[in-house]
């Protein structure tokens, strides 16, 4: 296993449609009800796909750049039924989650890099390192 120093993104760029992302969906209450802590343990500990930013063909190109910040489209695999209708339907993409730039922890284009830090995360939680 290679070591990843958990503070410091993978890519230094900002991601892209088709990087792979580990994300953290921020909190806007303290008190979450069990479907809301279902999702965020469920995205937290999952990989998904950027597959589209929403924009709109009557943008500025500053708006553009401001929108691609906070609208990202993550798509994910496996999701257990009793969460489904929580993903959004994009246009082309199903299972979608919208993310700010914010609540992307990581991002690579190689997936198994990600493995690695879900893996290294599960063992310290594990052991309650």
């Amino acid at each position: 296993m290679r070591y990843i120093k958990t503070y410091e993104k993978l890519d230094k760029d900002q991601p892209k449609i088709g990087d792979y992302v580990i994300c953290k969906e921020l909190e806007t209450n303290n008190v979450l009800n069990d479907a809301e802590i279902s999702i965020v343990n469920f995205i937290s500990k999952n990989i998904g796909e950027i597959v589209d930013f929403r924009t709109d063909d009557n943008m500025t190109q500053e708006y553009i750049e401001v929108a691609y910040k906070y609208n990202i489209f993550v798509q994910y695999e496996n999701i257990p039924d009793e969460l489904y209708d929580d993903f959004a339907y994009h246009k082309k993409f199903d299972k979608c989650r919208i993310f700010n730039i914010n609540e992307i922890i990581h991002w690579s284009k190689n997936k198994e890099e990600l493995e690695e830090i879900l893996e290294f995360d599960s063992t310290v939680n594990k052991y309650n390192l």
